[in-house]
């Protein structure tokens, strides 16, 4: 789409969804992360084991580690008999090695299995015997490997623990101490530059004079782009007044991978951020407008090879637009998985009005019904009511040739993230 396209020209949801879907950004910045650091983050690199893990023979169970050959034909008749020549500490080394075939050691769940053993017998299974009970009898035959857990049985020294592009889970940061490693290679995180525009706002805890507000979506948005793993900076708010507002957007767009503006995207006198990017020499890609409830106006461009997105300035329209729109693409280019989007079905508790030809996200305050079935009641408010969001759960799609959705329709609701 050319960067000359006219002022507010509305293009279809899907198209829109088209257009950010082709856009990529080749982040291969890299750098060391400690392990403590890791979960939440993507390798950039193949992370291999240097050792076995358990790196030696441990016992599944609490018993007496022996050679399996002397429990043979053991039973409860006809114990099999065993002398116990130690003890293994949980953490430390065997004493010594099982030399004759009745010898055995006792070692707890977990603990170093001695050379020369093969087997452990469950303590349930034996009985001390003998003089000091320096012996036991066993009541189970058993067979070479019960009750043992090899060295390199979970992960064997040169396999791949994780491959490049694994994001790491806890579970997947546990794997990686099991092997010892202390850190790894992950993409950096993807820098954000925010911004507000508009001489009506002022930062909160500044006090209000007459016509200005408190800076509400600097604050959400900040806390929305830090959960998809980006690194935000916020460079203030921007006056309505094109000679201070240019050589800003240029110095932020400068620092950033990413750039987004909350304000000035629709077409009030004072909304510079459209003019701004038609004008500016480096745009290469510009889309202002799309057929959508609430976030009509919202702004996405290509300026020197770097996204910038411009979102509308009431904070029900700013959320729900990051939501729907921005929020998988800077997973996506974060090297984070797809999210599974959550949806839960649910009966609309009263009749919905929505406008022909633009697709609706209509936030819903989900409860349970008596009968347990979930019923969605829709949040009456409007985009600029920042409270709107405030108990909503979610939200579900009005398609943009639907404009009547009747009290007890069931519906899709995507759940807030």
């Amino acid at each position: 789409m050319s960067s000359k396209s006219r002022f507010l020209k509305a293009i279809p949801v899907d198209e829109f969804t088209r257009v950010l879907d082709g856009i990529n950004i080749d982040l291969a910045r890299t750098e060391n992360v400690p392990l403590a650091n890791l979960v939440g983050r993507t390798l950039s690199d193949d992370v291999p084991s240097s050792i076995d893990v358990p790196s030696f023979p441990k016992s599944s169970v609490d018993g007496y580690a022996l050679k399996a050959r002397s429990t043979f034909g053991a039973n409860e008749g006809r114990p099999a008999t065993c002398k116990i020549i130690g003890a293994v500490e949980m953490g430390s080394a065997p004493p010594c090695a099982l030399a004759r075939d009745d010898d055995c050691m006792y070692v707890p769940t977990g603990g170093h299995v001695p050379t020369g053993a093969d087997a452990v017998v469950k303590i349930e299974f034996s009985k001390p015997t003998g003089p000091g009970d320096k012996e036991i009898r066993i009541y189970q035959a058993l067979a070479p490997g019960d009750g043992v857990v090899p060295a390199g049985s979970d992960i064997k020294r040169g396999t791949l623990l994780l491959g490049k592009g694994s994001h790491i889970t806890p579970a997947r940061a546990g794997v990686l101490a099991a092997a010892g490693i202390t850190s790894a290679r992950v993409y950096e995180k993807l820098h954000v530059g925010l911004f507000s525009s508009g001489n009506e706002i002022v930062e909160p805890g500044k006090p209000l004079a007459p016509g200005k507000i408190h800076d509400v979506n600097s604050v959400m948005l900040t806390a929305m782009l830090e959960s998809t793993g980006c690194v935000v900076t916020f460079h203030g708010i921007l006056a309505d007044a094109m000679a201070t507002l240019q050589p800003a957007f240029t110095s932020i767009l400068d620092q950033s991978d990413v750039v987004i503006c909350s304000g000035g995207t629709s077409k009030g006198r004072g909304d510079l951020m459209p003019a701004l990017i038609e004008q500016h020499p480096a745009t290469t890609l510009q889309v202002h407008g799309v057929r959508i409830k609430p976030g009509k106006p919202i702004i996405a461009a290509i300026i020197n090879k770097k996204p910038v997105f411009v979102l509308p300035g009431n904070p029900v329209s700013a959320a729900m637009t990051f939501l729907h729109f921005i929020r998988p693409v800077l997973l996506r280019w974060n090297h984070v998985p797809a999210e599974h989007r959550e949806i839960v079905q649910a009966r609309v508790t009263e009749r919905v009005y929505s406008e022909f030809g633009r697709l609706e996200l209509k936030p819903v305050v989900l409860a349970r019904a008596p009968d347990g079935a979930w019923d969605a009641k829709p949040v009456p408010k409007g985009s600029e009511t920042i409270t709107t969001l405030v108990d909503a759960n979610g939200y579900f799609e009005i398609p943009e040739n639907v404009e009547i959705v009747e009290k007890g329709s069931v519906i899709n609701v995507v759940l807030f993230p």
